[in-house]
Formats: structure tokens, sequence, C-alpha cells
């Protein structure tokens, strides 16, 4: 099939071309052409690059229902995060053409994957060591993994704070059928990939209050890089105070310098003890000065499992509840939405709660 080309047309009137190469994403296909359309989880999963298709046929997949419901799908609302064009298409934007042309797009780094191995059943932890300027990015945040020279781009939560020179660290599902978890199972060191980011609204906010974290999976790896800040700052925070006098108290970092004695409560789930990691770095974070507790739970324990049974909302228990903790939510739709009923029902205020859901990728390049 050759090339479709497609026109993006603003509410400015303005408009702008790019051509889309076979299998390519409408919002790929922008990005490459230096058109930085409005975006976020890549995944069909927050509507966020939600735009009026007026003219030409393609596939949309299956998006996640409170992404793009059945009634704005009738309306003509598409996500072009997850469309395909089958030939030439025509879209309009909700927005200015200022706000996608004054921004580049987000730069694509090269990079070089530098280790990966098996951490727990069907999850690898990859190490990617990108090339270029250091590019910070908050605790929580996610960034664009490319591989097959662009063909295959997945999006995964960095697992550690960043630090310059340091590579990015992933925590990666592998799924019978994946394009990417295909890629990984043949990968060695050595590697070239790509990485675009950061991105997302899901990060470390003030650590000012008690923090109760819920993982389902690898849903775990954005909680490692806040709990890794949290360490990192909390140790600081420590040796500044043992270089001052004891003459007066000394006052608690803010923002997110972190906080000497931060209460750490981490809900983790998994299908089944096997799929379960992490448990070193926790360990490890924990001898670092964060004050963290940890429990487990999983849908089908073997017979030798001695914590939970059952979905990880189960370890949400009124014994811990503080309507003043801050709530970080990581895991699958249904997860998500679970842990959200529960904290409702029991009158935690929405602004308490910071959820990133993820979906399982479909099978082939995107």
């Amino acid at each position: 099939m050759p090339e479709a080309a497609l026109t993006f047309i603003f509410e400015d009137s303005r408009s702008a071309r790019c051509s889309a190469r076979p299998g390519e994403t409408a919002l790929a296909a922008a990005r490459r052409a230096g058109i930085a359309l409005d975006a976020d989880c890549m995944e069909g999963a927050c509507g966020t690059c939600k735009a009026q298709a007026c003219s030409g046929a393609f596939d949309l997949g299956d998006p996640l229902e409170d992404a793009l419901n059945n009634s704005e799908r009738a309306s003509g609302l598409t996500l072009l995060c997850q469309t395909v064009p089958q030939g030439d298409c025509v879209f309009e934007l909700p927005y200015d053409s200022t706000r996608a042309m004054k921004r580049g797009p987000t730069p694509v780094r090269p990079a070089t994957l530098v280790a990966i191995a098996e951490v727990a059943r069907d999850v690898v932890r990859i190490e990617v060591l990108a090339e270029g300027p250091h590019v910070d990015y908050l605790p929580g945040q996610y960034a664009n993994v490319q591989v097959a020279d662009g063909r295959i781009v997945r999006s995964y939560s960095m697992a550690t704070r960043s630090v310059q020179g340091a590579p990015w660290v992933f925590y990666i599902r592998l799924l019978a059928g994946g394009a990417m978890s295909d890629w990984l199972r043949g990968a060695t060191p050595g590697a070239r990939v790509s990485i675009e980011g950061p991105f997302g609204h899901f990060y470390l906010r003030d650590p000012q209050h008690p923090i109760v974290m819920v993982a389902g999976g690898t849903g775990l790896a954005p909680m490692l890089a806040m709990l890794d800040h949290l360490a990192a700052t909390q140790g600081q925070a420590q040796n500044d105070a043992q270089d001052q006098t004891q003459t007066a108290p000394q006052p608690p970092a803010n923002a997110l310098s972190g906080r000497r004695g931060q209460q750490v409560l981490l809900l983790v789930g998994a299908g089944s003890e096997d799929e379960l990691f992490g448990a070193t770095e926790l360990k490890r974070l924990q001898s670092h000065g964060v004050a963290l507790e940890w429990r487990h739970a999983v849908v089908h324990p073997g017979p030798t499992w001695q914590e939970a049974s059952g979905h990880v909302t189960t370890l949400l228990r009124e014994d811990d509840l503080d309507r003043s903790s801050d709530y970080y939510l990581c895991g699958p739709p249904a997860m998500i939405e679970a842990a959200r009923d529960w904290l409702s029902a029991h009158a935690v205020p929405s602004a308490r709660i910071h959820a990133e859901r993820f979906i399982a990728s479909g099978v082939g390049a995107r």
C-alpha cells in the first residue's frame, strides 16, 4: 500500500500536511514530520489526541471506552495515536495551529540497550543509555521506547530517578505474540534503540503527607522511581542535618526535595507469586531511609504462599486509611477503577488520588 497523505486542519483554519507509512499511526506520522499534535498516553487510554475525522478510511483498533465512547465514534471522532490510515485522510483538531507548530516535536534520542535480564516470569528489566545532553524527568513519568528502526513503539514508565549519565531503567511484561515482546526475547546488550520523552501527568507530588501506592504488575515501575527519589533526597536531608549544629531544630525540606521520615505504604499485586519482582530493590530503598512498608497479593497463590490472596485492591484496609494521604495508583484499568471506587466510598478526596493506567499493546508494530 502506498503512503497516505494526511491533512490536519486546526481551529484557526490553518493546516499542516504529512504522509503516513503503511501501518503507521496518524500521530506517529505527524510527529515524524515535526507536527507536534497534542498527545499523552500513546495507548488509546487518555483521549488527549482526540480529533474529528472528516474524510478517509482508517483502522482505529479498540481504544478504551472512557477515552472514546461509542457516541463519539459515531460522530466521527477518533484517537490519532490509534488511527492507522488506509488511504488519504483529513482530520480537524480542536486547537490553534500555534500550539502544534510553535513547539517542536519531542526529540527522539538514539540510545543503546546496555542490559537486559529476566526478573520474574514474563517480566524483564532493561537499561537503556541515551545519547546527547541529559534529559531530566519527574519520578513516575514515562517514555516511548522505539526499536526495529522505529517500527515498534511502546510506552514504559521509568523505574529509577533521573540521574545524569545513568541509563533509563524499565520493567516490561512480555506478552505472547507481542511485537515488542518478541523483539526483547531476542535482544542482547549493544542493540540500538531510541527514546522519546518524558511524558505524562503521573509523577510524585510534594511529599508532605503519608503516601499509599497501589501497583498492579509492572505498575510497580513508576513507584520504584518515586521511592528512589525519596531515598536519595531523604538521605541528603539526613546528611545535611548531621552537618548542622544542634542549637536549633531544622525545618524539613519541601517540594520534591523529600522529607525525613516520609511514611510510604506500598501495595503490590500480581497474577501469581512468580510474577512478583523488586523485593531486593525495595529492601535497598528501605535501608536508605524511606519509612517503607510493603505488602503483596496474588490472584492465584501457590501452596506455600503466606501473604494475601486476591487482587491488589484487597490490601486496601480501613485501618490504614488516612484521608490526608496521597494515593498513587498504577496498573490495568480495572484495578484503577476498583481502587478509585474503594477510596471514593471511604471519602478520600479525589485531589489526593493520582493514577496511571496501562493497557496491553496489541500484536504487531504500531
